[in-house]
């Protein structure tokens, strides 16, 4: 669905619409369109992620194939297609300085835990590579209870 805003026209997911989770749907909730859509969407994602970031982290064969969502300018990554999302898998933050910081988000009691500080878009990759959570494969077409 498409709604229009003050600064612009946003693609909002229909997470109720069912679909194959390496399939785009019309309600756009898929792995695949979700990339497509931080890829490509002129109006709102490139203004505010970082291209090269993003392409670095789709082209990487464990974190494509996981669900990207953002939070303004961070960049993160599910194991599920619908929300409530998994914030199990590290997320990445730039520091407006060119490099990013890798952190992971899931822990509520400590808050976040950095992983890396300063780092390159590719070396961001390799961080959030080496901290996948044990058995983590493509995201999953349901919410992070869906996963337990």
């Amino acid at each position: 669905m498409t709604q229009t805003v003050a600064t612009g026209t946003i693609t909002l997911v229909d997470s109720d619409s069912a679909h194959s989770p390496t399939e785009p749907s019309a309600g756009g909730n898929s792995v695949a369109a979700q990339w497509d859509l931080l890829r490509n969407d002129e109006t709102y994602y490139r203004r505010f992620l970082d291209h090269d970031l993003v392409e670095a982290v789709y082209a990487h064969p464990q974190l494509g194939v996981l669900f990207p969502f953002t939070s303004v300018t961070v960049l993160h990554l599910s194991r599920c297609t619908r929300y409530p999302f998994s914030f199990d898998v590290p997320c990445v933050v730039p520091d407006f300085t060119g490099t990013f910081k890798v952190k992971r988000t899931h822990n509520m009691v400590t808050g976040p835990r950095m992983i890396g500080v300063g780092v390159t878009a590719a070396e961001a990759v390799t961080l959030i590579a080496a901290h996948l959570p044990e058995g983590c494969g493509p995201a999953i077409d349901g919410t992070a209870e869906d996963l337990r």
